[in-house]
């Protein structure tokens, strides 16, 4: 609704990067976020006495919340926006994922999901085809405590491959697979990178990599901002079976020296 409404003044009773996404979609309208301690959760972030001032102020204003806001929240709002009231949400993917497993919700499809962790898990990297270079044989053992379930037991993938690789091998090499939009918000500035593109970015950077003594199981730091060439740096990593760890690029030295050092990183890519 945010991209679609006329009004000037959004007040948005959610988590902040969702009001973040409502200011992106619709720059040239205010968008205000009642409860700058708003956290994850969208029954804890839309406090309704706010709710009830606002309204109180404003009472010509049309409220729209979501389904997972409080009760009091949705007494007070005109209309309540649920995942399934859209033809994009019902032409979508998770809609297609419930219709093929036999239910008839989104709600369903959470109930299943947690009564039964594997079978979602299983059922999800099946949907998805992944591609494993060696088949898990469970999908999750517990048996040592929650903390330390083991996911995909035996499994054996790699993520460059199920991301890039195979999407060029299966004939989408001329489509987008990256849009990179900088912060300047110059259209100029902005790039597609196509899958063909990007892969060979990918082997040239895996191959540089693989010459310095890089291998499965090295750790490799990544000091760089968002852009392509970050991209490329955590695609050729993990080509490789190494580990990426990503540096918040706004560290100093000796935060950075820390942080290379707990990890052991053989290698640091600076981008930017």
């Amino acid at each position: 609704a945010a991209d679609k409404t006329g009004a000037q003044t959004i007040l948005f009773a959610g988590v902040h990067f969702m009001a973040e996404t409502a200011k992106i979609l619709n720059p040239k309208r205010t968008v205000l976020l009642p409860d700058l301690n708003a956290g994850g959760s969208l029954a804890d972030s839309a406090p309704p006495e706010k709710f009830r001032a606002f309204l109180e102020q404003y009472p010509d204003h049309v409220v729209v919340s979501y389904s997972n806001c409080s009760a009091e929240v949705k007494a007070m709002s005109d209309i309540i926006w649920r995942p399934e009231d859209h033809a994009w949400t019902r032409d979508s993917h998770v809609a297609r994922f419930i219709a093929h497993h036999g239910l008839h919700s989104l709600a369903e499809l959470r109930a299943e999901s947690v009564r039964c962790t594997a079978w979602f898990w299983d059922a999800a990297t099946r949907d998805l085809g992944l591609e494993w270079t060696r088949p898990f044989t469970r999908v999750r053992d517990d048996s040592r405590g929650f903390p330390w379930t083991r996911w995909f037991v035996n499994g054996r993938i790699n993520v460059t491959h199920n991301c890039l690789d195979r999407h060029v091998r299966d004939g989408h090499g001329d489509e987008t697979a990256l849009f990179y939009e900088p912060d300047s918000g110059r259209p100029d500035d902005a790039r597609r990178v196509t899958f063909a593109e990007l892969s060979a970015q990918v082997d040239r950077c895996a191959g540089a990599l693989h010459a310095a003594g890089i291998g499965a199981g090295d750790r490799v730091g990544l000091y760089a901002p968002m852009q392509i060439p970050t991209v490329v740096a955590l695609l050729a990593t993990m080509k490789l079976g190494a580990c990426c760890v990503p540096i918040f690029c706004g560290y100093g030295e000796a935060a950075l020296r820390e942080r290379l050092a707990s990890c052991e990183a053989k290698l640091l890519f600076a981008c930017g």
